[in-house]
């Protein structure tokens, strides 16, 4: 009696060495959202590397975490689609979505808006930061470019375009707490006495008066 056909999609996949000297196997993944089957090629130089690499695929699998390549899209791709569609539909104020943006545009898309979010790992992300530090940024830009990434990549993991948010997995230095020091009584009349005369003087009255930001001033 014949044994019974085995499924491919149940079959353990083989590595085989090609003809470009890689050892190659092809890692089934499950089904695609069109419900055709998704596999993975992946290649590596050795057998043992390549039966690595499959192991801790199918073991993402397994746990739910695997990303399916349709969903796999870039950093700027997905930054993008934040700061476009998910901010102003959750209520973010448009000053708030502008800081962000102009955090990314200056920060980060410039060097890794093309890495997938696949590939987007913590040592990519640390990497980044370690290059602004190097390069003058202070505590606080690095600090507040890490906290924008980490928010935009929470919304990759809740949307399951990534299993995991890296972001989280790099820790950078706090900065320090900055003493505000009031204008002496004298100094703030002498500001008034000044922008008496200008069209926008009533802006820091009330800014001096209430203690408002800028934006809160103008508006």
């Amino acid at each position: 009696m014949s044994r019974p056909k085995q499924d491919p999609a149940d079959a353990t996949p083989t590595p085989y060495k090609g003809k470009d000297g890689l050892w190659h196997v092809f890692a089934s993944m499950g089904s695609r959202a069109d419900g055709r089957p998704d596999r993975k090629h992946l290649r590596r130089k050795t057998r043992r590397e390549v039966v690595q690499a499959q192991r801790r695929l199918e073991e993402q699998r397994d746990r739910g975490e695997y990303i399916h390549s349709g969903k796999d899209v870039t950093l700027g791709w997905w930054v993008s689609h934040w700061l476009d569609e998910l901010l102003p539909l959750a209520g973010r104020k448009a000053t708030t979505i502008d800081g962000y943006r102009s955090t990314f545009r200056v920060h980060v898309l410039p060097h890794i808006a093309e890495v997938k979010l696949s590939g987007l790992t913590a040592e990519v992300i640390r990497s980044r930061l370690t290059d602004m530090k190097r390069t003058g940024a202070s505590a606080h830009t690095l600090d507040a470019t890490h906290r924008v990434l980490r928010s935009c990549l929470s919304a990759a993991v809740d949307s399951h375009r990534m299993a995991v948010n890296t972001a989280k997995q790099v820790t950078v230095e706090k900065p320090a707490e900055v003493e505000v020091v009031p204008l002496a009584v004298e100094d703030a009349a002498c500001i008034l006495r000044v922008v008496a005369e200008r069209r926008n003087g009533a802006r820091w009255s009330v800014a001096l008066s209430l203690g408002f930001r800028q934006g809160e001033a103008l508006g």
